[in-house]
């Protein structure tokens, strides 16, 4: 049924859905390595609100987390028009289950994460069963 489903997309709509799934799926494991750190920062005052103002000062001021942030932005700009031109209950799950295989090679790649653990694995498999129900609802 996937396969079929694909089948009816115009070539065009896969690669943007294979393109946005790709940036997102390099970005996270990036801005998983660029926020390190960030549990180290603290506010003397211990005021909440403060901690999260010096959280973000943080963030934004460490180009390892805001440049791929930037990427990850533009990716969702990329899937704001892929969503124009595609349908949405195809697009979006086709596009997460995508990131969540590219998420983990390149955390394997860049932080040097097991490619398959068990958690993993399980959550591979809930993704592939919500994008199959998915597309055999829509059959």
């Amino acid at each position: 049924l996937l396969l079929n489903r694909c089948d009816e997309m115009d070539g065009e709509s896969l690669l943007r859905m294979v393109a946005v799934a790709f940036v997102w799926g390099i970005t996270n494991p990036l801005l998983k390595r660029g926020s390190s750190g960030l549990e180290k920062v603290s506010d003397p005052s211990r005021n909440p609100l403060v901690q999260i103002i010096y959280e973000v000062c943080f963030l934004i001021t460490n180009w390892r987390y805001s440049v791929p942030f930037v990427a990850n932005q533009c990716g969702s700009v990329l899937f704001w028009v892929l969503l124009s031109s595609s349908e949405l209950s195809t697009a979006s799950p086709l596009v997460n289950a995508i990131t969540f295989l590219f998420t983990a090679l390149f955390a394997r790649l860049f932080n040097r994460e097991p490619l398959f653990t068990p958690r993993k694995v399980a959550g591979l498999a809930l993704i592939l069963l919500g994008v199959f129900l998915t597309v055999h609802a829509k059959s």
